[in-house]
């Protein structure tokens, strides 16, 4: 039995979509019709029902799902204890958010290319809500983002944890002298997106501090934020690694807020039952090098477990 075509089915009854599954595949929508239909035929019973667009498994197809998985496992299993790393080819995809891309993305794709030198990467900068609805959809194969994840067989890896300062422009009154939030939200506040984490954690910070109508400005871009906090439009929260150097150059000030913003816990995320031993495989390279850089940063940083 020809293992690609038990991995074209796990496709289609995952996305429920000959051609999503084409899509997903690289392959055209006839030659996935031509893998099922030898499948079934092979097996001798119906694995799929197709009324129209919509795709949906028979009771021998829910069965043959089950086990096809578990055969699938166990050669990804093989392949990943016996081959050569050089022998992996093909593709990943991986969406990333700003505060990764900003630290230690780049010691992770000079760990990964040098472990798959025949692998080709595309990066996806975007936001976790963006990363997330992508990853629901199986339109990446990693999310480096603010999660977890929440979805069939998606495995989420704790990284790491940023901390995060309240910053402005030197030129604000309240630089240097402790404050509270109700203070803080006199002025403009910068956002990351609203229904992202930090912006509801910021909205729930504000209500509790009694911030009525505070003025929200939010930007979907890390760069974006640092630069409208540096040229004095507003004050943000912010990874703390982030904006050392502008600490450091005196063009930004970290501000004495009570309460402190909740660090900013950062994941791996991708399907388990991938077929390919990539997904797995980088995000347990980051682990590493999230750990390495929390070494590095300990002043900025703590460990996933919350333990600095």
């Amino acid at each position: 039995m020809n293992l690609k075509f038990l991995e074209t089915f796990l496709w289609v009854a995952r996305l429920k979509s000959f051609s999503a599954a084409a899509d997903r595949l690289n392959i055209t929508q006839a030659a996935v019709s031509a893998r099922i239909a030898t499948l079934e035929s092979d097996l001798g019973v119906r694995l799929l029902d197709r009324d129209g667009r919509t795709v949906q498994l028979t009771a021998h197809g829910i069965k043959a799902q089950e086990r096809a998985q578990e055969i699938v496992a166990l050669v990804q299993s093989f392949v990943s204890e016996v081959s050569s790393p050089v022998s992996q080819r093909g593709t990943l995809k991986m969406g990333v958010i700003d505060t990764i891309s900003h630290s230690w993305l780049v010691d992770l794709i000079d760990m990964a290319r040098l472990r798959f030198p025949n692998v080709r990467f595309e990066l996806y900068a975007d936001t976790s809500l963006v990363i997330n609805d992508l990853l629901a959809r199986n339109e990446l194969d990693v999310g480096l983002l603010m999660g977890p994840v929440i979805g069939q067989n998606v495995v989420n890896v704790e990284l790491c944890r940023y901390l995060c300062s309240w910053v402005a422009s030197p030129g604000f009154e309240i630089c240097g002298r402790p404050t509270g939030l109700a203070e803080v939200a006199r002025h403009p506040i910068i956002s990351f997106p609203a229904a992202s984490r930090p912006h509801d954690w910021l909205m729930q910070l504000l209500r509790h501090a009694g911030a009525d109508n505070p003025l929200i400005y939010t930007s979907n871009s890390l760069a974006t934020i640092t630069r409208m906090v540096r040229d004095g439009i507003g004050i943000a929260a912010l990874p703390t690694v982030l904006v050392e150097e502008e600490v450091a150059a005196g063009t930004l000030r970290i501000l004495e807020v009570a309460p402190e913003f909740p660090p900013l816990l950062v994941h791996a995320s991708y399907v388990g039952e991938d077929h390919s031993i990539l997904p797995a495989a980088i995000a347990a390279m980051a682990v590493d090098v999230a750990s390495n850089y929390v070494v590095r940063k300990r002043k900025f940083m703590l460990e996933a477990t919350g333990h600095g």
